[in-house]
């Protein structure tokens, strides 16, 4: 967990640790790239929900 990596930062601290940890480094943003392929996913899989519904082939 979060506050697990939490306490063992600072008793690595204490210890005077030099290096990083990886995983405790915060992720990158997401790019616009990524954030445009999401809009354009959700909005493909609801259009192709929508034409099932339309042809019966889901009940909606």
């Amino acid at each position: 967990s979060m506050e697990t990596a939490e306490r063992s930062n600072v008793g690595m601290q204490c210890r005077n640790y030099q290096s990083g940890v990886a995983m405790l480094r915060q992720p990158k943003g997401i790019t616009y790239f990524w954030a445009v392929l999401s809009v354009v996913s959700f909005l493909s899989l609801y259009q192709l929900n929508q034409l099932c519904v339309s042809f019966g082939i889901l009940m909606g």
